[in-house]
């Protein structure tokens, strides 16, 4: 499934050994691009990243943690892994620990903790606002899990505005096929209800008023 990944693995091994942290970090990045399957990511993690993760980017370490969470099968360990490195991080990058803190959010999204989520939500907007330099990486997931609360909480005209917000810092090479299509789907989705219908539909035609 994954034919590049050995050639991938082989240099990060040989960074590692090498003590090639920037090297090393760029491979994984290449390794994140490609591979979404736990066992490998976690194999990955605990025998060549964990023994050194301090070393390493910690922008780049967050990422591959986050990567590797959204695809465990146990939500409680993902998010003890996450928590775990959002304390790692906390006072190497700014951008890192915001990255693990937007990601707890959408574990409190999923788990029902909307109050929980919406405040971290809000202690997090400013951070990343008002900050020079801030990393497209964290703009782009904290305005998908302010979609996916949006979502939850038919919160249409957000949810739109929002939508727009996460594909403008996200690349598109980075999203699958099937992801552009679920994200236009639930932009526009008969499913929704009355009130999410009429909302996107307002905001639709206010967007249309406003190019004419």
């Amino acid at each position: 499934h994954y034919p590049a990944l050995s050639k991938a693995v082989a240099q990060i091994r040989s960074a590692q050994q090498s003590k090639l942290w920037h090297q090393m970090t760029l491979s994984l990045e290449s390794v994140l691009s490609s591979v979404r399957d736990e066992s490998i990511l976690s194999a990955l993690y605990t025998s060549v990243i964990a023994p050194v993760e301090l070393k390493l980017n910690p922008l780049s370490l967050a990422r591959f943690v986050v990567s590797m969470a959204a695809v465990m099968t146990n939500r409680a360990e993902a998010r003890a892994l996450v928590e775990a490195t959002q304390t790692k991080v906390e006072s190497l990058s700014r951008d890192a620990f915001i990255l693990c803190k937007t990601e707890l959010a959408d574990f409190d999204i999923t788990e029902g903790n909307l109050k929980k989520a919406r405040d971290t939500l809000d202690e997090c907007k400013p951070m990343i606002e008002g900050s020079f330099g801030t990393d497209n990486v964290v703009f782009s997931n904290f305005y998908r899990v302010l979609c996916q609360y949006d979502k939850v909480t038919d919160k249409a005209s957000d949810y739109y505005r929002n939508s727009m917000l996460y594909l403008a810092y996200t690349p598109a090479e980075s999203l699958s096929l099937e992801q552009r299509r679920a994200r236009a789907f639930e932009i526009v989705s008969p499913r929704c209800s009355a009130t999410v219908s009429s909302a996107l539909a307002s905001c639709c035609r206010s967007r249309l008023s406003r190019t004419c």
